[in-house]
Formats: C-alpha cells, structure tokens, sequence
C-alpha cells in the first residue's frame, strides 16, 4: 500500500510539474517575460518558505560550495529557464515545445558524460539518435509552421524550438549541479534556489512595471501565472521529492516520462491546439528514447 501510495507521489509529481510547458503559453499572453517569471518564482516561494523554516538549522552546515552550487542552480534551473521557456512560448505551441522538452533525459545523459564522466554507452547512444529523429519529424511539413492558428516563418519556429532546447539544456544543469548537492534535503535545495532566482528577477522586472497595465491580465492568465510557481514547482516537485526518497533511482527514472506525456495532453486540453500525425509520430519517437534511458539501466537510474 505505502509503495502505491509512491508511486502515485511519483506520477502525479512529475505529470503537474509536465502541465508548466502549455500553461507557462498563457502567462507568455498576459504577462511581459520579467514579470511573469518573477511571479512565477515569487508564488512558489510563497509555498515553499514553510521548507526553509522547517529545515532552518541545516542551513547553518552548509559550506561555502553548498551555497554556490545553490545559486548555480537557482540561476540556471528557474531564472534562465524560465526565461528561455516564455521567450519560446511566443514562436512555438505547447506542442511543439511538449515534445522538444521530451529531450530532457537524453540532454542530461550528454551532460553526464561531459561533466560527471559517465560512460557512454550503446543505448545512451541511440536513445540521442531518437531524440534528434524525432524533433526533426516535428519540423517536417508545412503543418508545423501553423499551429494554433500562428502564422510562423521558418525561422520564427526554429528560434521557439531552439530557446526550448536551452530551456532543456537549464534543466540539465540543474540534475547535474544538484547531484553535487545530494547530500542536502533536495526540497531544501529547490526552495533556496526559488529565492535566489526570485531575487534575480527583481532589478529585471522594474522596468517592465513602469510600462505594464496589470488591469489588462485576466483571471485565467492570472490563475496560470499561480498554477506555473506554486502549481508545477512547488506542489509538483515537492510530491516528487517526497516520492523519489522512498524508491531506487532506476524506479524513479521511470516516471520521468510523465512529464513530456502531460505537457502534450495540457496543450491539446488547455490551448485547444490542433492534432497533426507528425507531431505524435515525433512525439513517440522522442519518448522511446526515454524508455531507452529509464526502464533498461543495469546501474543508476536518471535523476531529476
């Protein structure tokens, strides 16, 4: 009962965690990039603070590298990715972008291999093969370039896919910098970071606000801007913090394929976007690669 119980913190961890690629679309609509990441960050610090209370005294044993590697991830893994994400959201449907950042596991094996000294393995291998073959499926056919009713160039959707790509690429960053970090409560590492990117936003935010007219933002866009912080990082993540503490790392790999199975099935939902049969053959593709990385490890499962 208690091992259901983890695996359903698990899947529903990483499935609303997985809802933030089309719902952060709707804070890119009513919000100015600034300002909608720093709301991000500022209600999910709003929950997470009770963590930073809790485990206060931790805090007092961190050494000088701890907390640089904190900020490390806070400015790569929230700041610039949120950043990177609603910049893309402007050129790209949610997706487009769903299945890009089905991409993760293989990205964060590359990583791995240059910054850890992982070894590079047949599988690992193929499984970037699929990566590549399925993104480049995405992009075939004239249907690409007209998704939810945008009238894309070329170049416009290959800028959206490429700033996705680094948003992947922040979230590698963030696996691998918070491996360093193993030996901390990883919802202690998370909540510090929300504050440190919270922080970073500010002075970037300021001028936007001179400018912005909140009366304009409306109550679903409002309600995205709460769901994107408190929603897929805190509640999210904190339910897969809880969940991968009580299982190996190769059954929680597992689930990491939950997320890029959300973000596809919340773009069809809440952007009511259209389906294409590429798009779900690119889709598969890229997702058979994170079958490749999490069910068949002989060693360690990926992490997030």
């Amino acid at each position: 009962m208690n091992k259901s119980i983890t695996y359903i913190q698990l899947a529903l961890g990483m499935s609303i965690y997985g809802s933030g690629t089309p719902v952060s679309k709707l804070v890119t609509e009513g919000f100015p990039v600034y300002i909608g990441s720093g709301l991000r960050m500022f209600f999910a610090a709003i929950v997470l603070i009770p963590f930073i209370i809790k485990y206060r005294e931790d805090i007092k044993k961190f050494t000088k590298q701890d907390f640089l590697n904190i900020a490390l991830i806070g400015f790569a893994g929230y700041f610039l990715f949120s950043i990177f994400m609603m910049l893309a959201m402007k050129n790209v449907s949610g997706v487009i972008a769903s299945i890009v950042m089905g991409a993760s596991p293989a990205v964060t094996a590359i990583a791995s291999v240059i910054f850890l000294k992982d070894k590079m393995t047949p599988r690992k291998w193929i499984a970037i093969g699929l990566v590549v073959a399925g993104l480049m499926v995405v992009n075939m056919g004239e249907s690409s370039m007209q998704i939810a009713g945008m009238q894309n160039t070329m170049g416009m959707l290959a800028l959206g896919i490429f700033l996705v790509f680094l948003a992947v690429c922040c979230e590698a960053a963030y696996t691998i910098i918070g491996k360093k970090e193993a030996h901390i409560k990883p919802v202690l590492v998370s909540s510090l970071s929300v504050i440190f990117a919270l922080v970073l936003f500010v002075p970037f935010s300021i001028p936007e606000l001179s400018e912005f007219n909140f009366s304009n933002v409306s109550s679903s866009q409002w309600l995205s801007a709460i769901w994107w912080g408190a929603g897929t990082i805190s509640l999210g993540l904190t339910l897969w913090y809880f969940g991968i503490e009580k299982v190996s790392g190769v059954e929680a790999a597992g689930f990491m394929g939950m997320m890029p199975v959300s973000a596809l099935i919340f773009s069809y939902v809440l952007l009511k976007e259209p389906f294409y049969t590429h798009q779900l053959v690119g889709f598969a593709i890229v997702f058979a690669s994170i079958i490749l990385l999490t069910y068949l490890p002989k060693g360690k499962g990926m992490e997030m």
